[in-house]
C-alpha cells in the first residue's frame, strides 16, 4: 500500500526522494532507545509513492569534516541525493559515497558513516488464503488457485504443478505439524515476481524441515520402499525450487 510507519529514536531525520524533491521526514523528538524506562514513544506515518526513495543515514555523513574543519551538511546531503540520478537503491548508497568521499578529500574520518536507501517498487500483487489445520480446509485450494491464475493471467498450465504442490504440502502440515486436537492457521501467500511464482506456506506447527528428507528411490521394488517421503519429492519435482526457514517459531516453506 505504501503505507509507512515509523519512530525515529534519536537519529537525523530521514530523507524522502519522490517525483526529484528532496524532503526531511517530520520526525518527533524521542528519546534513544533504552535512556528511559517507559518512554511514551511516538509514531508517525507517511504514504510513499512508487518509485520513492528512503534514505537513513548516521551523522557521520552529514557531519563528515573535510580538512578546513567544514561539515558535508544537509544542503549538500540533499542535492546529492536529488540530482545523483540514481534508479536503484545501490546507486543512490554509491553516489553519496562519492560525494562525500571528494568532500572530506582525504581527511581523517572523524565518524561512523552507515547509510541504506529503500526504493519503493510496488510491482507484485500478493494473494493469501488462511486455512484452519483440519482436512476439510483442502477444498479451498483448489478456487485459490484458479483465482490467482485468472487474476495474474498465468498459462493454465500452471493449475496442476501448483494444486499438486500446495495439496502435498498442506495436506502434511496438517496431519504431521501439530499435537492432536491443536487447533491452528495455516497461512499461504502467492505473488507474480517477474517471471516466477512465488508460494510461500507458513505454520507454527512442530519444526521441520521437509527439504531435508532424503530423496526417495522410484526405481527400488515397492516392498523395498520406506513409507512416506514421497509429497516432498513430488512437490520438487513440479517446482522450479523449494526453500525452507524457521522464522519467528514458524515453518516457511
Amino acid at each position: 500500500t505504501g503505507e509507512l510507519h515509523y519512530c525515529n529514536c534519536g537519529h537525523n531525520s530521514p530523507l524522502l526522494l519522490h517525483n526529484q524533491q528532496v524532503v526531511m521526514l517530520p520526525c518527533e523528538s524521542n528519546v534513544a532507545l533504552g535512556i528511559i524506562d517507559d518512554f511514551d514513544f511516538v509514531e508517525q506515518e507517511t504514504t510513499m509513492k512508487s518509485g520513492d526513495t528512503l534514505f537513513l543515514y548516521t551523522d557521520g555523513l552529514n557531519e563528515a569534516m573535510n580538512s578546513q574543519q567544514e561539515l558535508f551538511g544537509n544542503d549538500r546531503m540533499m542535492a546529492t541525493l536529488q540530482h545523483d540520478g540514481a534508479t536503484t537503491s545501490q546507486q543512490h548508497i554509491e553516489a553519496m559515497k562519492q560525494s562525500v568521499t571528494r568532500f572530506v578529500d582525504g581527511a581523517e574520518q572523524s565518524d561512523d558513516l552507515t547509510m541504506m536507501a529503500l526504493r519503493y517498487t510496488p510491482t507484485a500483487r500478493h494473494h493469501y488464503l488462511s486455512l484452519v489445520n483440519n482436512m476439510e480446509s483442502i477444498t479451498q485450494l483448489e478456487p485459490y488457485v484458479s483465482e490467482v491464475i485468472a487474476s495474474e493471467h498465468l498459462p493454465a498450465s500452471f493449475n496442476m504443478p501448483m494444486r499438486l504442490a500446495l495439496d502435498e504440502v498442506v495436506t502434511n502440515v496438517i496431519s504431521y505439524g501439530f499435537d492432536p486436537g491443536t487447533m491452528a492457521v495455516i497461512e499461504l501467500d502467492t505473488v507474480v515476481r517477474g517471471n516466477k511464482v512465488v508460494i510461500t506456506i507458513a505454520d507454527q506447527g512442530h519444526p521441520f524441515d521437509p527439504t531435508q528428507n532424503e530423496t526417495p528411490d522410484v526405481e527400488a521394488a515397492l516392498d523395498d520402499r520406506p513409507i512416506g517421503g514421497l509429497g516432498i519429492f513430488l512437490v520438487k519435482q513440479v517446482m522450479d525450487e523449494v526453500s525452507y526457514e524457521r522464522i519467528d517459531d514458524r515453518n516457511v516453506l
